[in-house]
């Protein structure tokens, strides 16, 4: 594997937006994480912050933690920087990181009831793109990617599929949805150039075309959504729990059944309707609103990458409930996962992984944090 080298003042930097995740939503920040490589060090360091909360902070080797990431990211001076990051610069550094981590576990009367968290689906599928006419194509087959191709509005590739505007005189539209099976992610880019990332098991229905004072479209399930300006056309997304209104933003919408539904906004401004209540909330950035089972309204100041992380690819939670997390886990690998303390779901963590590993990566990371332990077998997920 090449050796990856960075200049201290990328890690500067990288540790800057740690500090700070508001920033993440700024414009240097976007393109400075556009980056492959400022994004794997942004992350590497993610990484190393969840092992040092895995460890008695009284008992770190900060000097060993520093050679065992410097070893995979080799940090060198810029020639400009008045900066060296040598060994005391190291320390500072993972002092740092320790300084602004939390783990909060709170720990509950035990009980021996058993609960299933999350189900399997039997078949394994691929993502399904269901026309107007009802006709299913599953999108990984050579021969869906060859019919699509001949639309003059549509352009699909391996993961993406992208409508193009429909000439001038034509004004009919047909309805498409969109499904994505567990452990995939899928991007859509409709006709107006609003750009939508679709998590693993999702379902997004919207028109091909869009016409009239509104872009309407519904969705199951999350998507990350960056939608084009547009005052003269308002966009909407329906749930069943809530229903968004924007201009042009972009904004998380978590909306699973078996969970509690969450819009979390980057930036511009998005108005939230509660779908029982008609209870509106105007939300600003870096604010999630959740909406329990109860239909209970929550809006708190978050931390956007617990939940955007998953379009990059990584599992990322901050002070969430064990049984989130494993619901997460359980959807990407589909897996059932069954806990077989009841209130050991409630506990809650932080952690951090990257969804292309193995499950048995992750379950091992998840191990070292302690107070629980999970392990699969005959495709369940025990928690212990």
């Amino acid at each position: 594997m090449e050796e990856k080298r960075y200049l201290d003042e990328d890690l500067e930097y990288a540790l800057h937006l740690l500090n700070q995740p508001e920033l993440l939503c700024v414009k240097e920040a976007v393109q400075w994480l556009d980056n492959p490589d400022h994004k794997e060090l942004y992350y590497s360091l993610l990484a190393m912050r969840e092992s040092i909360l895995s460890n008695d902070k009284n008992k770190i080797d900060v000097k060993a933690e520093w050679k065992q990431f410097n070893t995979r990211h080799k940090v060198m001076p810029a020639k400009t920087s008045r900066h060296s990051f040598w060994w005391g610069a190291a320390a500072a550094t993972i002092a740092l990181l320790i300084a602004f981590s939390f783990l909060y576990i709170y720990d509950q009367d035990l009980t021996t009831e058993k609960v299933v968290v999350y189900t399997a689906i039997p078949e394994k599928t691929d993502v399904v793109l269901q026309t107007a006419s009802g006709r299913s194509l599953n999108l990984s087959s050579q021969a869906a990617m060859k019919e699509l191709e001949k639309a003059q509005t549509i352009d699909i590739k391996k993961d993406a599929i992208s409508y193009l505007p429909a000439p001038s005189n034509d004004k009919t539209a047909e309805i498409h949805t969109l499904s994505t099976p567990q452990g995939k992610n899928f991007k859509v880019v409709l006709s107006d150039g609003t750009e939508v990332w679709m998590n693993a098991e999702s379902r997004l229905r919207y028109p091909d075309q869009f016409f009239g004072n509104e872009r309407i479209v519904e969705l199951e399930g999350e998507a990350y959504f960056h939608v084009t300006n547009n005052k003269k056309q308002p966009f909407i997304v329906k749930t069943k729990t809530a229903t968004t209104r924007v201009l042009g933003t972009k904004f998380n919408f978590r909306a699973y059944d078996y969970e509690n539904t969450h819009v979390t906004l980057i930036n511009g401004s998005v108005v939230v309707t509660e779908s029982n209540s008609q209870q509106q909330v105007l939300l600003h950035p870096g604010e999630d609103i959740q909406i329990d089972k109860e239909h209970k309204i929550t809006v708190n100041s978050v931390d956007i990458r617990s939940f955007i992380a998953w379009c990059d690819g990584y599992f990322y939670f901050k002070d969430v409930e064990l049984s989130e997390i494993m619901r997460s886990i359980g959807r990407w690998y589909n897996l059932t996962v069954e806990f077989n303390d009841k209130d050991k779901t409630h506990l809650r963590f932080n952690f951090w992984a990257r969804q292309d590993n193995g499950v048995e990566d992750v379950l091992q990371l998840l191990n070292q944090i302690g107070k629980v332990k999970a392990e699969l077998k005959d495709n369940v997920i025990i928690v212990k």
